[in-house]
């Protein structure tokens, strides 16, 4: 029977990190913590549990990710990425467990996310179902280093039924706020530069993944500023049918869009007149 590993990338995750060990205790043959020097009570919760407790310098997710699959042994043939807010259902860790003791020319599956905001399933607007790159074989795989970060695997892929839950207990405007606010930071300077690696294999990235980035970059980031941000909302709330999540879904996809893309342009916007500013004074 071939093994799994999970990695969990960490920091103060001590509202999140039991429930996802939890889940996958009695599934995982390995599970390996890759933390951000936490402050909190992350490391604690996670020495009562039977995991390999690593901590490394946090520059972005992919270069974390990627830094463990580098200088963490890995023994297991097979490996996860799960995040501290994320949960595997029951059903998910039997067809998981399956579809890797199956012969197969599969090097990856892809898994569905069931995302919850606000204790409400957040089921329209295009979020659910999700489909993620998420188990691979040992060397078979590795994260593009961009902010958008994509798994990155070598070979053929196919999907795993059931749900992988993402319930993330903090804060959730803060944390929102918070997470998104590098994130932002990172897509603003992409966009100024241009910088989209165009070169992807096409057997790499799903062809949902494909369409979205491609309608990315050649239609959503050639919009005006500004612009993008409210037909962004205008997509998922209304022809996505978001508004059925009620008023969750209202403030989802209002952060989504107000909040996380309008400060995007905000930044590119920035950009752009401080290089006018210095080409002026040339």
């Amino acid at each position: 029977m071939n093994n799994l590993c999970i990695i969990i990338l960490t920091f103060n995750e001590e509202l999140n990190i039991k429930k996802c060990l939890e889940s996958i205790k009695d599934f995982a043959d390995e599970i390996i913590i890759i933390d951000s020097f936490s402050t909190d009570n992350t490391k604690s919760i996670c020495e009562n549990y039977k995991v390999k407790f690593v901590q490394n310098k946090f520059v972005n997710q992919a270069k974390q990710f990627n830094w463990a699959l580098s200088n963490v042994e890995v023994k297991s043939e097979w490996i996860m990425r799960l995040d501290a807010d994320e949960e595997v259902t029951e059903n998910l860790a039997r067809e998981i467990k399956k579809n890797i003791n199956i012969e197969s020319e599969n090097n990856g599956f892809y898994i569905n996310r069931k995302l919850i905001w606000c204790r409400k399933w957040i089921r329209h607007g295009g979020i659910y179902p999700l489909w993620l790159a998420r188990v691979f074989k040992r060397g078979k795989a590795v994260y593009e280093e961009r902010t958008e970060e994509h798994l990155l695997i070598e070979g053929k892929t196919s999907k795993i039924r059931g749900d992988l839950i993402e319930n993330n207990l903090k804060n959730k405007i803060e944390f929102f706020t918070l997470k998104h606010l590098d994130t932002a930071k990172g897509e603003a300077k992409e966009i100024f530069d241009k910088n989209f690696n165009k070169n992807i294999s096409s057997d790499q990235i799903y062809n949902k993944s494909k369409i979205r980035r491609f309608f990315k970059i050649n239609l959503f980031n050639k919009m005006p500023l500004f612009f993008r941000s409210t037909s962004y909302f205008i997509y998922r709330y209304i022809f996505r049918l978001g508004f059925l999540d009620g008023k969750e879904g209202f403030t989802f996809h209002f952060f989504q869009a107000f909040w996380y893309r309008m400060f995007i342009d905000m930044l590119v916007d920035e950009k752009k007149n401080n290089e006018k500013k210095n080409n002026e004074k040339k």
